[in-house]
């Protein structure tokens, strides 16, 4: 339970420090901004999150059971369910963005197409991550992810001030310091350490994510 805390309190500073860097940086006005154009990610994120859901009684049964075999596909189909179902309003999102920006909140934000794409674009891989963060939790692995979140959750928040502030990124240095971080933790450690867990090469979802 301490570690799942640490692993949420990690979580948070990929998913929710973005605002406060914003607001802090350039004003309310900005930020909320920002935060209008930030919707669509938010929603992917708990459409996604349903659907992962889904698929985790299944993945702990077969745990349980000792049939790894059978934990290993029906892992990697969840992952590609996931993944394409997600992947199509992400798409849709990024490619019509600036229309969708005209219809929905007015011609005036219309500029901010290629920020909203920037905060959505990156989604179709992490959030095709999220039915490995089962394994996690049914093999009793947390500990590490939790340091692991914690820790790239840090490096994200350095990386926003540093795009946004010394390099004159903007907005835009914010956006591409969470889709860095996040992405980087999910493809070098989420995917290889569930891998690991149960006993299979350490491509076996990386192969599945590509």
């Amino acid at each position: 339970g301490g570690w799942l805390a640490l692993n949420q309190a990690g979580a948070l500073l990929f998913l929710a420090i973005d605002l406060l860097v914003v607001n802090r940086l350039f004003g309310s006005e900005a930020g909320g901004r920002y935060a209008a154009v930030l919707h669509w990610s938010v929603l992917l994120r708990g459409v996604a999150t349903l659907l992962g859901g889904v698929f985790a009684p299944t993945i702990t049964y077969l745990y349980a059971r000792k049939q790894m075999t059978e934990l290993v596909a029906f892992s990697r189909q969840a992952m590609t369910f996931v993944g394409l179902s997600i992947g199509l309003p992400i798409a849709l999102i990024c490619g019509l963005s600036a229309p969708l920006l005209k219809v929905w909140l007015g011609p005036e934000f219309a500029d901010l197409n290629w920020l909203m794409s920037l905060q959505t674009f990156h989604l179709s891989v992490n959030l095709a991550m999220l039915p490995l963060l089962t394994i996690l939790t049914a093999t009793n692995h947390v500990k590490l992810p939790a340091i692991a979140t914690a820790g790239m959750g840090l490096v994200n928040l350095g990386l926003a001030l540093f795009l946004a502030g010394p390099m004159h990124w903007g907005l835009y240095g914010v956006a591409a310091a969470g889709a860095m971080a996040w992405t980087l933790k999910n493809l070098l450690f989420t995917s290889i350490y569930a891998a690991l867990v149960i006993g299979c090469p350490w491509t076996t979802f990386l192969k599945t994510l590509v």
